[in-house]
């Protein structure tokens, strides 16, 4: 299309969002996001099995509209976890939580810590992929069209939900 001073631009080049790479490959990770990040899309892999090497994910203060998109790349082979955590207590996720394999049945989240603990789930394979959107009021996070679970584990096990941070202890 045209722009107003006569140039031309490509319109599905605005279209890209940024993305964020978390990765444990060399160490553990604490990745606390910030406000001009919102918007991203997240991938987390958990690309190192050695022990010790887990990946915390900390949400910034809420802001009314702030964003992120998460997506599980790689849910490794060993005892790493991913964690998501709010700044502090007060603050919870709120939303639904279901896994895609038969059986397993979802949960209602409310808390201010969800984890991705791999090392309970059956097949880390299938948690490939666990992906969730969160939007905030300005007083708690809301999980756009709930949590979608890989994991052969039950919510609960493989997909815990803790009332507690330990980022403001």
């Amino acid at each position: 299309g045209a722009t107003t001073s006569g140039g031309w631009y490509l319109g599905h080049a605005l279209n890209r969002v940024n993305t964020i790479s978390v990765s444990n490959s060399a160490a553990a990770v604490t990745k606390t996001l910030v406000a001009n990040e919102s918007g991203s899309i997240v991938f987390i892999a958990v690309e190192s099995d050695t022990a010790s090497r887990g990946i915390d994910i900390v949400m910034p203060t809420p802001v009314a509209g702030l964003n992120y998109t998460f997506v599980l790349t790689d849910a490794g082979n060993g005892t790493n976890d991913v964690a998501f955590k709010t700044a502090t207590d007060a603050v919870d996720f709120k939303g639904a939580a279901n896994s895609v394999k038969t059986g397993v049945e979802g949960g209602v989240i409310a808390h201010s810590t969800i984890t991705l603990d791999l090392s309970d789930v059956g097949t880390k394979t299938d948690a490939d992929g666990t992906s969730f959107k969160v939007i905030t009021d300005g007083s708690h996070w809301y999980i756009i069209g709930g949590v979608v679970f890989g994991g052969e584990d039950a919510i609960g096990t493989g997909f815990e939900l803790t009332a507690g941070t330990d980022v403001d202890d």
